[in-house]
Formats: structure tokens, C-alpha cells, sequence
């Protein structure tokens, strides 16, 4: 009997795919760690570095990757500086949020906005033909639990810093993986999203003793999960995380991550399978080893493409639409 898509059936003449999607939000990503803004790590130079390390490892093997930037990362100094007096209404409606950003955003120069200004990196990424999708206008939560008249305001500040006239994203990467307000978005023409990797059940600690336990498994299996109509939008299965060894993360060595890849790709040889990689590029400042393990799987998919294998897909691509309607 057929199942429906997007159940864990797969299908032999469906072709296994692998999406990677970035979470490019600088500083903007952090605000609830003041710690970690106050070091410096994260800047201009070293957000630089990570991002023309994963531009040059995807282009080197052809692959294209579905970049999802906050507005306001992706917007330009001078843009930010134009849209303040809408980034201090969001402010004001959002304080907990903009407790620890408000200082540098009020300064208004590009010295006390350090690590919070990713032009550069929109434009190097839309330049080789990624998909630029979108990552909330200050990476404000969109879940459920925030103020419908919030996401307005984050909507309509995506409008007004638009790297380019006409830019309009079709894919959303939701801040912080709180999904909600499906509704919404697809009304400002969204048409995809990424599904939180965790289910709901269970607390925070949790998720992340759940989510760490999946990092040891170096015979782990692609899902037979494809993307599916939810909400009038296109859901993609939440993906794996690409391991960020820092705390208790680091006990999954860079080697066990790899191996761990290299099992999830041989497992989609099989046919019917999908494989949605995603991280944060400044994860690659603060652990530095993570680039090495990025590298070395990039080569694993782009041999798996070469051979026929893989398709290398971006989140908006039509075929999913398309696969949407065939049995499994």
C-alpha cells in the first residue's frame, strides 16, 4: 500500500538528496551571551575568514549550500544606520532580546558593531549561485510564543534592508529552530522551511543529551524522511547538525564525526533518502577543528554527486514540489 509523502518509506525511483543549509547571522545570533559578545572573538576578520573558508571548500567541489542570513547581518552599515528608528521600535517591543546588543546598535559606528555587519558574506554567497533564504530580521525568535505584531516588525525590517531592490527569499531558517507562524510567513511569500531537528516532547537538557548521543553514532542512517506540505509551505525534515566540538560536544572527536557522515552518505546510496546538513558559520571560529571535519565531508557528498549517487539540492529547489505528489 502507499504511504504518504513524506512518511519513512523510501521510494526506489526517487533519487537520495543532500541540502546544506548556513545559519549566517554574526553577532546577531548570540544575544542571550554576553560573555561570548564581550570576548571578540567573534568579528569582522574571523566572521571573514569562516565564511571564505566554507565559500572556497563548496565552490572547490561544485556544491551549492541554501544560505539563510538575517537581515540585518546582510544588510550594510549604512542601511542599518537608516532603519534605526525600526530597529528600536522592535527594541522596545522586545527588550529581553536587545539587552546586550542595544549598546553597539545605539553607537551607530562600524567599530561598535563589530561582528555584527555580514554585507560582504550576502554577497559573496548570492554571487556564486547559493540560495539566499531568510533567518529573521534580527534573529528575534519567530516561534510560537512571540508577539505576532513582533514578527511584523521583523517582516517589515526584512523588507526595508534588502541587500538588493527585489529581494525576496522564498526559504526560511527559523532563529533558534522555534518554529510557528507558518500562516504568516507564507502570506509574505515563504514557501519552505526547516523543521526543528528535536521533537517537543521532554525539557532542554534533554534535547541536548539527545541531540549530543546522536554525535556518537558512527553507524547512523539517512532519513527516509522528504520534505512535505505543512501549512501551505514546504517542510524540510530538521537535518543534522553538523558537530561543533566545544564542551560537552568536543567528546565526539573530529574522526567520529567524519565516520558518522560517511555512514549517513553510504546509507543513501540506497535510493529515497535525504540528507539536510546545517551549522552556524561562526561555529568554525569558536572551534576551529569543526572547518577540517566540514572540508572532509564536503569531499565525501561532492564524490557521491560525481558518481550519481547524491543530488546536491537547495531548500527552495521545485523538484521538491514535485516529489511532493509521487507515492512512496
Amino acid at each position: 500500500m502507499p504511504h504518504p509523502a513524506g512518511t519513512t518509506s523510501a521510494q526506489p525511483d526517487r533519487k537520495s538528496v543532500f541540502v546544506l543549509s548556513l545559519d549566517c547571522e554574526g553577532l546577531w545570533g548570540v544575544a542571550d551571551q554576553p560573555a561570548l559578545i564581550q570576548s571578540g572573538i567573534i568579528n569582522q576578520n574571523s566572521l571573514g575568514m569562516a565564511y571564505d573558508r566554507i565559500l572556497a571548500t563548496l565552490a572547490r567541489h561544485g556544491l551549492k549550500a541554501t544560505a539563510a542570513f538575517t537581515s540585518a547581518f546582510a544588510a550594510s552599515f549604512e542601511a542599518l544606520q537608516s532603519s534605526r528608528p525600526l530597529i528600536e521600535e522592535i527594541t522596545q517591543a522586545e527588550p529581553a532580546w536587545f539587552k546586550q546588543i542595544s549598546g553597539p546598535l545605539r553607537a551607530g559606528t562600524p567599530q561598535a558593531l563589530n561582528g555584527f555587519l555580514g554585507n560582504r558574506f550576502w554577497h559573496l554567497f548570492a554571487g556564486q549561485g547559493h540560495e539566499m533564504a531568510w533567518h529573521g530580521g534580527t534573529h528575534l525568535s519567530l516561534g510560537e510564543n512571540t508577539a505576532r505584531r513582533s514578527i511584523e516588525l521583523e517582516l517589515q525590517l526584512a523588507q526595508t534592508l534588502a541587500p538588493v531592490a527585489g529581494f525576496k527569499p522564498t526559504s526560511v531558517i527559523y532563529p533558534r529552530n522555534c518554529v510557528g507562524h507558518q500562516a504568516l510567513l507564507q502570506a509574505h511569500g515563504f514557501t519552505s522551511y526547516r523543521k526543528a531537528p528535536w521533537q517537543k516532547q521532554g525539557g532542554a537538557l534533554w534535547r541536548r543529551v539527545c541531540q549530543l548521543g546522536k554525535e556518537f553514532n558512527v553507524l547512523a542512517q539517512a532519513s527516509c524522511q522528504f520534505p512535505a506540505k505543512e501549512h501551505a509551505m514546504v517542510a524540510h525534515p530538521g537535518g543534522d547538525f553538523l558537530n561543533w566540538p566545544r564542551g560537552a560536544r568536543a567528546l565526539a572527536t573530529p574522526a567520529m564525526t567524519i565516520a558518522r557522515w560517511k555512514s549517513l552518505l553510504k546509507s543513501a546510496r540506497v535510493g529515497g533518502r535525504y540528507l539536510h546538513m546545517w551549522f552556524h558559520p561562526h561555529n568554525l571560529i569558536t572551534a576551529p577543528e569543526m572547518a577540517f571535519t566540514f572540508e572532509a565531508i564536503m569531499e565525501l557528498v561532492a564524490q557521491e554527486v560525481k558518481n550519481g549517487c547524491i543530488e546536491n539540492r537547495v531548500m527552495a529547489d521545485q523538484i521538491f514540489l514535485e516529489q511532493l505528489s509521487c507515492p512512496t
